[in-house]
């Protein structure tokens, strides 16, 4: 039996060097591939986040898809009883309670306000026995001018949809008065309105907060679910075009014993410059409560 070759010295390093350099390029691949799934990971929670804050929408202008028809506005005494239609403009086929998902407890949600921005209403109006047509009543001031947005979600898209149109046309010309006020008082409660930027600025998004207090500036934590949310917040610009509705971040009420407070945040996206008033709604102890502010865009 030949005797086994003698390796080298010089031979032996090599092999050695050859063995390290694929050990380590095997380790470096193993390490970005760790790393570029760890980046993915990390990114998931922003994506979340960013989804939990599309409560928020910019409504400008009515869909082409659907038409909304205002059919009687009726006077009794201070009141104003409203007839109206809803219809797909494709084929004028009613739009019925029938073709509405639900959303936030209810399938029609109207938000009315007049040209001076300082009467706001949130209604239901109810189905009649005419397919597609809708009523409610409601008590205007006098001869002031008020525009109508429903809020509708059809089924046939699942997309919520903003229809507009003239509610009742005034008499009186009015323009809002354009103050800031972010602090209102609703007796007995005490709210405070504050944005994460100190200059709103059109096309940029900010967080907005309200903080509820009673009059001796103790935290309210019991707030009360209003349509399926702590609260409800339009705000109108004074364009008296363009609207945007928001509800607060986080979690919002499985039954109606869940209770919110005193910290309500939202997200709000302005479209454009110019005075803004914003309303939000809360309920406390049984009661609907109102609140405005008013706050400008650059």
């Amino acid at each position: 039996m030949n005797p086994a070759p003698q390796t080298s010295p010089l031979h032996q390093l090599n092999r050695f060097l050859t063995l390290a350099f694929f050990t380590l390029s095997g380790l470096l691949m193993l390490l970005s591939a760790t790393s570029y799934a760890a980046e993915d990971i990390s990114q998931e929670p922003e994506h979340q986040s960013h989804q939990t804050m599309n409560s928020n929408e910019n409504i400008a202008e009515a869909p082409a898809s659907y038409a909304i028809i205002i059919n009687k506005v009726k006077d009794n005494g201070s009141q104003k009883e409203v007839t109206f239609s809803l219809e797909n403009q494709a084929d004028q086929a009613p739009l019925t309670l029938d073709d509405l998902a639900e959303v936030h407890t209810k399938k029609l949600h109207l938000l009315i306000i007049n040209e001076a921005l300082d009467d706001y209403h949130h209604i239901h109006p109810e189905a009649k026995s005419t397919p597609g047509q809708y009523s409610f009543s409601f008590t205007p001031k006098p001869n002031a001018h008020y525009k109508m947005w429903v809020d509708i979600t059809p089924k046939t898209t699942n997309q919520q949809s903003y229809l507009m149109t003239d509610l009742i046309t005034g008499t009186e010309a009015a323009k809002p008065t354009e103050k800031l006020a972010l602090r209102s008082t609703v007796y007995p409660y005490s709210f405070a309105l504050s944005f994460d930027k100190k200059v709103i600025t059109a096309g940029a998004p900010v967080m907005g907060k309200i903080v509820v207090r009673d009059l001796k500036q103790r935290p309210i934590k019991s707030l009360e679910p209003v349509m399926g949310a702590f609260a409800h917040i339009v705000a109108f610009s004074a364009d008296f075009k363009t609207i945007n509705h928001a509800h607060p971040m986080g979690a919002e009420p499985k039954t109606d014993q869940d209770r919110g407070g005193p910290t309500l945040e939202f997200h709000y996206e302005p479209t454009h410059p110019g005075f803004v008033k914003l309303f939000a709604q809360v309920k406390i102890n049984g009661q609907d409560v109102v609140v405005p502010f008013g706050f400008f865009v650059k």
